[in-house]
C-alpha cells in the first residue's frame, strides 16, 4: 500500500459519501425490498427538501479496509441507489476534517463494484460485518489522485 494511506493528519483515512436515495425500494436489506417511502437502510435519513431524493444514506467508508463506520452488526445490504449526479463524495483525515469535496459529479467508480453503473448507479453490498463485498482502496486513491491536479 503507498503512503497515501498513512495516518498523518493530511492523508486520507476515510471516504464519506452522501447519497441522496432517488428509489430506495430498489436496494435490498437482508434480503427484503427496502420501502420507497419509509427506507429501513441503515445510515439513511430523511432529506430537507431536495429536488427528487426524500432520504439520503451517507456511508463513512474506512479506504484501507473497505469497512463501513457505524453500520449495525449483521445486517447485508445489496445497495442499487440511483444517485446521477447528486452525490458528493469527501475525503477525509483519520480526524474525520474534509481533505477535499467532490459535488456533483458521476458516482465515483469505488463505488459501482457489483454493477456498471456509468456513472448513475451506486452498486456496492455491504455485509454482515460491515465490510464492502469486493473493496478496492485503489479505485479510492484514483478518485483521490484524479481531483488533486
Amino acid at each position: 500500500m503507498s503512503d497515501l494511506f498513512a495516518s498523518d493528519k493530511g492523508q486520507p483515512v476515510f471516504l464519506k459519501a452522501a447519497l441522496p436515495t432517488r428509489f430506495p425500494q430498489d436496494s435490498r436489506l437482508n434480503g427484503e425490498w427496502d420501502d420507497e417511502h419509509n427506507p429501513k437502510m441503515p445510515l439513511t435519513t430523511k432529506s430537507a427538501g431536495g429536488a427528487w431524493a426524500n432520504h439520503t444514506m451517507t456511508l463513512v467508508i474506512d479506504i484501507e479496509s473497505g469497512k463501513v463506520q457505524d453500520w449495525n452488526e449483521g445486517d447485508v445490504a445489496e445497495i442499487n441507489n440511483k444517485v446521477v449526479d447528486m452525490g458528493v463524495y469527501s475525503i477525509l483525515n483519520k480526524d474525520g476534517d474534509e481533505i477535499t469535496v467532490i459535488e456533483g459529479d458521476y458516482v465515483p467508480d469505488a463505488l459501482q463494484i457489483d454493477d456498471e453503473g456509468y456513472g448513475d448507479y451506486v452498486h456496492i453490498t455491504i455485509q454482515g460485518d460491515g465490510h464492502i463485498k469486493k473493496w478496492s482502496p485503489l479505485k479510492v486513491q484514483e478518485l483521490y489522485q484524479h481531483r488533486a491536479y
